[in-house]
């Protein structure tokens, strides 16, 4: 089995592909969006000037135990983590503990545990370990809430989160990211029922958001840092606050640069997972998917464009099997593992269209799941000059994109 070196189909430059002679290709990409040259300046100066809440240092008692909540998808990464530690060293000389998601790989891992040195402690939550969760209390539907241990013994919670849009799989709420990407498996999988299941247009994103609010609510969460992405994954503007005022801070830039639309549903989605080796994940497949679903016409193709290397677990290769699409949904509904659900919205896309993959992974383990596999630019545009309607997606991780009236930017 060959494994092709890991590549960016844009590395050389912009990622350039044209339309034949009677075909169209159309991108969706913010292109006002400005990478911020100093993140780790910028959070600190938004912690210290919040909306609708104190600074930082008024809101630290001294001694307090502070728990700083990271998507590890987050944009600028390192440099958002030491600006708030920054922000916070002078006032807490209690225990600082980084926790960071399930998704966050081990070079990230390793890499933030180096950048914040002695200041604080990194660890990455694990959603099947009951020695690290907390019962935090029982939802209005009387299901029992499960956290991270160290969020809920924390005397002080700063979740930092992306800036997303309403729509995407991972919905936008008041928990500043910590529900339900930081519970237990199975309150992430009550989550994912409302969220995942179904077309985009038909998923149920104010459920998922309601559960998510709740916890919020009963975890009493005050203060959360949201981060705007730009188009290769940077920190385009961080806004602190309480989360009605990082909300309305945040809410225009949102849709003006991520809320994407194209004038008709194209034959051919190329989604592309923009950004560093952190930003290459199965979960901003799922993500990518996620938006190509709601773009493309039935029966119509999709591409996710991404330097991926993990090889598939077992609830993907679970798709390797003969089985029926009615018993590969219920087993991969049934998997409460996280690579579950992305298997699950994998299985939903491949019924739907035809889907082909170009990343670093060998052709074979995509081929055996139902994938076609793309390893040169070349057989790219070779791909695009079998459809008449192409639209590429950028950095589809964070975004949404609809079919109605096309982007004027």
């Amino acid at each position: 089995m060959s494994t092709p070196e890991p590549h960016r189909f844009w590395q050389d430059g912009p990622l350039a592909i044209h339309g034949g002679c009677e075909a169209e290709v159309l991108t969706l990409a913010p292109v006002d969006l400005q990478a911020l040259p100093d993140p780790r300046r910028s959070i600190r100066d938004a912690l210290q000037h919040a909306e609708d809440y104190p600074p930082i240092h008024q809101a630290i008692v001294p001694g307090d135990r502070i728990a700083v909540v990271v998507d590890p998808n987050l944009p600028s990464l390192f440099d958002c983590v030491a600006g708030v530690l920054d922000a916070i060293a002078s006032d807490a000389n209690g225990e600082i503990e980084v926790v960071l998601g399930e998704d966050a790989s081990e070079a990230t891992l390793q890499r933030l545990t180096e950048v914040v040195g002695n200041q604080a402690k990194v660890h990455r939550h694990d959603p099947d370990d009951q020695a690290t969760l907390g019962y935090l209390a029982a939802s209005e539907a009387a299901d029992p809430i499960y956290l991270n241990r160290m969020i809920l013994e924390a005397d002080f919670v700063i979740p930092l989160a992306i800036a997303r849009p309403d729509g995407a799989l991972d919905p936008r709420c008041e928990a500043g990211g910590v529900f339900p990407q930081f519970a237990d498996r199975r309150s992430q999988q009550r989550v994912r029922d409302a969220q995942f299941f179904g077309r985009p247009s038909e998923a149920a994103p104010n459920t998922a958001r309601k559960q998510a609010d709740e916890a919020a609510w009963l975890l009493g969460i005050q203060m959360v840092v949201e981060v705007l992405p730009t188009v290769d994954a940077r920190a385009a503007e961080i806004v602190a606050g309480t989360p009605g005022g990082v909300r309305r801070k945040l809410t225009s830039s949102i849709e003006s640069s991520w809320q994407r639309s194209a004038p008709n549903p194209p034959s051919l989605v190329i989604a592309c997972i923009d950004g560093d080796d952190q930003q290459q994940n199965w979960n901003n497949v799922a993500r990518a998917l996620h938006v190509a679903r709601g773009l493309v016409e039935v029966g119509g193709a999709i591409a996710i464009c991404c330097d991926l290397t993990d090889t598939p677990g077992p609830a993907l290769r679970r798709l390797a099997s003969d089985a029926s699409y009615e018993d590969l949904q219920k087993a991969t509904r049934k998997d409460l593992t996280r690579e579950g659900m992305i298997a699950n919205v994998l299985l939903r896309a491949r019924e739907e269209s035809r889907i082909v993959v170009a990343s670093g992974l060998p052709r074979e383990p995509l081929e055996e799941m139902g994938l076609g596999a793309i390893e040169t630019r070349e057989q790219l545009q070779n791909l695009v000059d079998q459809y008449s309607h192409t639209v590429v997606v950028r950095a589809a991780q964070f975004c949404v994109a609809t079919v109605g009236e096309a982007d004027e930017n």
